[in-house]
This record gives structure tokens, C-alpha cells and sequence, in this order.
């Protein structure tokens, strides 16, 4: 049974420190009916989850961490706000989904590009069967070493052979994959440091898809946020569907576009959309799911599930052979 807040005005905590603590600092201040009542590192969560003025909290620690601190927070009857990737393994993911479901209260996952105001859009048109019978799904993940206005890349750790770098924050895609796709059933992956190229085989007949990673150490991303960017096409018997620029300015393109049939779409791009709009909207939906006005947008088994695609993918690459994701 989940317990919801029982007034309008929702109060939070943030734990964790470095740049993304200021870019969630600044989100909350775009929220109505929110107060950001503490932000405090790792060493406060403990005192912070005991105070009765605390209705959630917000995670921005490395997710190795995020067990102890779920299971803590739901504990004494917080709810939870976590970042991707859920966890650095499938036993702790798991744990953390057995946990919420003794709880009283919920977590949302935060997966930015499902918040993006271009996704639902698009979702609407496959949903409508405007390219008949999806197909095939393309997402390419490109980061840079140059631009943005967030948090860079660490090179050094992504130039390490042994890195899985499909849990990095910009390169973990399943969870949208998922969305447009539904379930994927089996996975193949070729890399190097700095590359990933994974085949998706979804649940269905003749459904599939690759995602394609890279990071260009010398290339200059324009972007509010990292110097990473996103693109999907997704193809299906009647038509195909575009999503470019959902994350930076990669190339001059619009950000929805429809080829159905002999027509074309386009959506334009001056519909409001940017980077600080997505991050509120990630946490104006956590303050409706406290209330008990929402249920979560992106769950923990879902999150659950893109980590077991993503870690699923890794192995096939260091194996060199197709795996099964259950």
C-alpha cells in the first residue's frame, strides 16, 4: 500500500555533490509547490532520512552506493529519485526492486530522454500507425571531448578496455530502446574503447535494432548540458520516423520528422524544448508521484531491465557471442 504526501507542497532533499548537484539544485527551483530543503553529501543521508520534513529525496551518488541508500530511504518512508544506471549489477538491482515492494512509498528512475517532450510525440505516431508495422530501430549516442555546458566525460575511464561503457549515463539506452521496441529478447555487441555497436533482437516477429556509440575525444559537441547527443530512426512497413537533436545541436535537422509513405511531416522546431525544460519535468513528476497524483514514468523493474540489456551487451562483446536477456 503506498502512502501518498497529503499536501500540495512537497519537500525534498539532494545528496551528492559536484556539477550535477547544481544543475538539480537549479531544477528544483523551476518546480512549483517544492521546497529544496537540504542539499547534503553521502555523509548526512543517515540524519537526513530520519527528519520528518524530508517527503523524498534525490540521489546524484555513484551507483554502487544506490542499495544502501534506496533500502535506507524506504526504510523510514522516503520516496526516491535515482539516477541511470540503477546499479553496477543485476543482484543489487534486484534488491533494490524487493525493497520498494515491502515499501510503503515508490522510486522514480530518472532517464532524461524519457522526459523529453519529442519521445511522447513520437510515440503517439507509432502508436496511430503511421509506419505500419514497426520494424527496426536505430539509436546512434554520440559524445564529444569538446562543448556543452555540463559535466564532461572522463577520456581516461572510457578509454579503459575493461570499462563497460554502455552503463555510462549518455551511452545507456535500453531503457528508450524498450519504450519504442518493447522487450528485448537477445543481444549481440562489437567495441573497443570509445565504441559500442549493439544488435537488439526484440520479442515478436522480424522486430530488431542497433545501437551505436562513440566517443570523439576531439569533437566539439554543442549542447546546454554534456557534449553528447542522441538520434532515432525507427523504420516500420509504411514509413519512418526521425528523432534528431533530442540532446544537443548535432547537425541542422528537425527535431520530429515522418515519411509515411510518399509524405513527409515535420514538426518544427521552435516548440519550446531544452535541456533545463526536460530536468524540471523530471522532477515535477516525482513531486505528483509523492503526492499520489502519478505513478512512476520510468519504474525500478524497468530500470531493472535496461541494466540487464546493457550488462547483457557487455558480455556478448567480451565473448564474442549472442546472449539471452530474461
Amino acid at each position: 500500500m503506498t502512502s501518498a504526501k497529503q499536501t500540495d507542497v512537497v519537500r525534498v532533499a539532494v545528496i551528492g555533490g559536484g556539477p550535477f548537484a547544481a544543475l538539480a539544485a537549479r531544477a528544483w527551483g523551476d518546480v512549483p509547490g517544492v521546497e529544496l530543503v537540504r542539499m547534503a553529501d553521502v555523509t548526512r543521508f543517515r540524519e537526513l532520512v530520519e527528519q520528518a520534513n524530508i517527503d523524498g529525496v534525490e540521489l546524484l551518488v555513484d551507483p554502487a552506493a544506490h542499495r544502501e541508500l534506496i533500502e535506507l530511504a524506504f526504510a523510514r518512508g522516503k520516496y526516491v529519485a535515482v539516477h541511470k544506471p540503477l546499479a553496477p549489477d543485476l543482484d543489487s538491482a534486484r534488491a533494490i526492486v524487493a525493497a520498494e515492494q515491502k515499501a510503503g512509498t515508490k522510486a522514480v528512475v530518472f532517464d532524461p530522454l524519457l522526459f523529453h517532450p519529442f519521445v511522447p510525440r513520437a510515440m503517439a505516431q507509432l502508436n496511430d500507425g503511421q509506419i505500419g508495422e514497426v520494424q527496426m530501430i536505430r539509436l546512434k549516442s554520440h559524445a564529444g571531448g569538446q562543448g556543452g555546458g555540463g559535466p564532461a566525460l572522463d577520456p581516461s575511464r572510457l578509454s579503459r578496455p575493461d570499462h563497460p561503457l554502455l552503463l555510462e549515463w549518455p551511452f545507456d539506452k535500453a531503457a528508450l530502446i524498450e519504450h519504442f521496441m518493447g522487450p528485448v529478447v537477445e543481444v549481440f555487441c562489437y567495441g573497443a574503447p570509445h565504441t559500442r555497436m549493439v544488435s537488439y533482437k526484440f520479442q515478436g516477429e522480424s522486430r530488431y535494432g542497433v545501437h551505436e556509440v562513440v566517443y570523439s575525444p576531439d569533437l566539439l559537441v554543442q549542447s546546454e548540458a554534456a557534449p553528447t547527443d542522441d538520434s532515432v530512426e525507427i523504420t516500420g512497413t509504411d514509413g519512418i520516423l526521425w528523432l534528431h537533436n533530442l540532446t544537443a545541436t548535432m547537425v541542422e535537422a528537425p527535431k520530429l520528422m515522418l515519411k509515411r509513405k510518399d509524405v513527409v511531416t515535420i514538426w518544427d522546431d521552435r516548440i519550446e524544448y531544452d535541456h533545463s525544460h526536460v530536468q524540471a519535468a523530471m522532477r515535477a513528476h516525482f513531486a505528483e508521484v509523492i503526492r499520489g497524483r502519478a505513478k512512476p514514468l520510468h519504474t525500478l523493474e524497468q530500470a531493472e531491465r535496461a541494466l540487464s540489456v546493457n550488462l547483457a551487451s557487455e558480455q556478448a562483446m567480451r565473448e564474442a557471442s549472442a546472449k539471452k536477456v530474461f
